[in-house]
């Protein structure tokens, strides 16, 4: 009888890491755009076709963010929900596949989702909607493909936390605001420097960088070197599109910065004028400032009405 029930234990153990070995399989598929072995594996198990993964992410989730568009129609084809949301207990709750190509810059992808049916304006639980996502990435391909479908691209900002009392908005780059952010920025490069110089080790810029997508998004680095011409800086906020090894030690001409920050003996921050632009926007709207970001507020001590 003992060996009956073993026999019974252990196919339940091996039951157990196929189902676990192909919910691993399909995910991966799905992102590799491995379309074939991927039709392969769902006719054997359609209900994978569902499933989440510790980010609560199904499979067409996995093929947006990666944009293998062939390996989405498949998966729409077979039945996946192209407006299914991240489930409640992950962060952020409420994502779509529209907002995952939208933020990585899919256009290809995005027009797929369109054409099918996804819905244009979806709300994950900060507010994001895939336009906004869109212009947080500076993606002009996707805000158009998007606007073009009926997205509001006026919409309140909604903001993510990027770590270090560093946060994102998808402000629009062609706010007027946002350019005089920039000009302010590039205006106090001699602040900057003589701040570097007090507080080498607390000195942020943020730049652009382009990844080995194509492209171009806007990271903060620390400063590691600093002159006239140049600035070399490790990026601590690392792009949501690079695919491959991120090297995160990189150089920029000092004409190249959009913004900077330095922290404090105290803890106030100076520049981070771009923030302004943040605070500005949402008070327009009658917008309450996130609670970890109007916890932050007041250490920014450079902050006028608006950037000058």
């Amino acid at each position: 009888m003992s060996w009956v029930w073993l026999g019974l234990g252990l196919a339940v153990v091996l039951g157990v890491v196929r189902v676990l070995r192909a919910l691993r399989d399909v995910h991966a598929l799905a992102r590799a755009g491995s379309t074939e072995r991927l039709a392969v594996l769902l006719a054997r198990d359609p209900s994978l076709l569902h499933q989440v993964n510790g980010e609560g992410e199904q499979p067409l989730h996995q093929a947006a963010k990666y944009g293998e568009v062939e390996t989405m129609r498949l998966l729409l084809d077979r039945g996946s929900d192209i407006n299914a949301r991240t489930p409640r207990g992950v962060n952020p709750e409420g994502v779509t596949p529209l907002h995952l190509a939208a933020a990585f810059g899919y256009a290809e992808a995005v027009k797929l989702l369109l054409a099918r049916g996804a819905e244009v304006d979806p709300k994950e639980e900060t507010g994001m909607t895939p336009i906004m996502a869109a212009q947080a990435g500076g993606h002009a391909a996707v805000i158009e493909l998007l606007t073009a479908a009926g997205a509001d691209a006026t919409a309140v900002p909604a903001y993510g936390q990027l770590g270090d009392e560093h946060f994102v908005t998808a402000t629009s780059a062609s706010d007027p605001l946002i350019a005089k952010a920039v000009e302010k920025a590039q205006s106090t490069l001699g602040t900057l420097r003589s701040l570097f110089a007090e507080r080498p080790r607390d000195t942020m810029v943020k730049v652009p960088f382009t990844t080995d997508t194509g492209n171009v998004e806007h990271v903060w680095a620390r400063v590691l070197a600093l002159d006239e011409v140049t600035v070399r800086g490790r990026i601590e906020t690392p792009p949501t599109s690079q695919r491959g090894k991120l090297e995160r030690e990189q150089q920029w001409r000092v004409s190249e910065i959009e913004d900077w920050q330095v922290e404090q003996r105290d803890g106030s921050i100076r520049g981070a004028f771009g923030y302004q632009v943040l605070f500005l926007r949402m008070r327009e709207k009658g917008v309450a400032l996130p609670r970890e970001l109007a916890a932050q507020q007041h250490r920014f001590v450079d902050h006028e009405r608006e950037p000058t």
